[in-house]
C-alpha cells in the first residue's frame, strides 16, 4: 500500500474538480489583464480599423491622475454628431500650467484624436491653424492606438493613456498616465 501524500490527494481533488467544471461548461475565468502601455505608431498605407467615436463610450467622464509630476485632470462628454470632445487640465505649484482641449473625430469611417494646446492665458501652443491629429492605428477590444497614443481601460473606475512626446533634441520619451475616474460614467 501507498504511503498516505497530501500532495497527492490536493492534485487528485484539483483534478476532479476541473473536470467537473469544465464536463458543465463552465472554465476558469482567464486572469485579469494588464491595461497596454504600448504605443504604436501609424504606418503608411496601412488602412484604419472601422469605428466610430460612440465605440470608445467606456472613456466619457470625468478622470484623475498625475503627469509630469503634476497633477491632471481630463474630461471627455459623450459621442455626439460623430465627436467625443475633451478637455485636459495640468496643475502644477497651485497653477494652471497647460490645458489640451482635443476631440476624437469620426473620419472616413474611423475616428482620429485631434488635440492642441494652450498656456494658461490660452495662449496657443501651435501655430493658429494647427492641429495635431493622430488615427486610429489599431483596436483591442477597448483598447484603441493612435498614432503616438494609446487609451486603455483598466476595470470600471481606472484608465491608463500612454504617450510619446519627442523632445528639443528629436529624441523620443513615454509617458504613463494612471487616471482615476472621478464621476460616474457619462452616456
Amino acid at each position: 500500500m501507498a504511503a498516505f501524500s497530501p500532495h497527492r490527494l490536493e492534485e487528485k481533488t484539483m483534478r476532479a474538480a476541473l473536470a467537473i467544471l469544465f464536463a458543465s461548461g463552465v472554465a476558469p475565468a482567464d486572469p485579469p489583464r494588464s491595461p497596454s502601455t504600448d504605443v504604436r505608431f501609424r504606418e503608411p498605407g496601412r488602412p484604419q480599423p472601422q469605428v466610430s467615436a460612440a465605440d470608445m463610450a467606456w472613456f466619457a467622464g470625468t478622470w484623475e491622475g498625475e503627469v509630469f509630476g503634476n497633477a491632471v485632470e481630463h474630461v471627455v462628454l459623450p459621442a455626439r454628431g460623430g465627436q467625443m470632445p475633451g478637455l485636459v487640465r495640468i496643475i502644477g505649484d497651485g497653477q494652471v500650467s497647460l490645458y489640451e482641449l482635443s476631440s476624437f473625430i469620426e473620419r472616413d469611417g474611423s475616428i482620429t484624436y485631434r488635440n492642441r494646446h494652450f498656456g494658461r492665458e490660452l495662449d496657443a501652443r501651435q501655430d493658429r491653424r494647427d492641429w495635431v491629429d493622430r488615427p486610429l492605428v489599431a483596436r483591442d477590444g477597448d483598447t484603441f492606438y493612435f498614432d503616438g497614443i494609446t487609451f486603455a481601460p483598466d476595470g470600471a473606475s481606472r484608465a491608463v493613456v500612454s504617450f510619446v512626446l519627442r523632445d528639443a533634441d528629436g529624441r523620443s520619451h513615454k509617458h504613463v498616465v494612471r487616471y482615476r475616474r472621478t464621476t460616474p460614467p457619462v452616456r
